[in-house]
């Protein structure tokens, strides 16, 4: 029987393990460490997710990479990678990810807000006006859509459409404290300043 090498996630110890097994203990820091077969795509999405979790960056980019090597059309593979890659400050290639999730589902709600997010973070206003308003068709009752297409008409000066979407955010999701504020501020700064409502201090 073959003996087999795998790096432990949580300690970078290098381990050997032999065929067959599932589970191997890391002996350095008493980890378990699951073994995915190679053409698992799933469990490389699955075992991606846990390390995007732990905030293990890297590990994650590379079981997402892992899952589309496999199986280049997995939407959910493309969208949290690009998630990953996001939060590691590679806005550009985030970006590239989030439009493949699109390109192989364009009614992939949650993948268009990550876009709008991205494009956001670039300055890009028109691009996140318009990623935001397609997760919105999507799926309408998105209170954070709903908020952050209101921070990004606020910032291109379109005052009246950015109070609008904070108050739908506001509508959808009652607690939604930043929501609130943002929409206070932009009163405040048009010379009305609103009141927090009754219901919005409800939980």
């Amino acid at each position: 029987m073959a003996t087999l090498r795998i790096t432990c996630d949580n300690c970078g110890a290098k381990l050997q393990y032999s065929e067959g097994e599932t589970v191997v203990t890391c002996p350095y820091c008493n980890f378990a460490v699951a073994l995915i077969k190679p053409e698992d795509a799933e469990e490389h999405f699955k075992r991606g997710n846990d390390l995007y979790e732990r905030g293990l960056l890297g590990k994650a980019i590379r079981e997402y990479r892992e899952a589309l090597k496999i199986k280049p059309d997995h939407a959910k593979a493309h969208n949290n990678l690009g998630i990953a890659l996001d939060d590691k400050g590679l806005v550009d290639e985030a970006i590239r990810e989030y439009r493949e999730a699109l390109r192989i589902n364009p009614e992939y709600a949650i993948a268009h807000y990550n876009l709008g997010n991205a494009f956001h973070e670039k300055g890009l206003l028109d691009e996140a006006i318009q990623a935001y308003r397609e997760a919105i068709r999507i799926k309408p009752d998105n209170a954070y859509a709903h908020n952050n297409l209101g921070n990004a008409l606020d910032d291109k000066g379109l005052v009246d459409e950015a109070i609008q979407a904070y108050r739908e955010a506001i509508r959808i999701k009652p607690d939604f404290t930043e929501a609130q504020i943002n929409l206070n501020t932009t009163l405040k700064a048009k010379g009305r300043p609103e009141r927090r409502s009754k219901s919005t201090n409800r939980r």
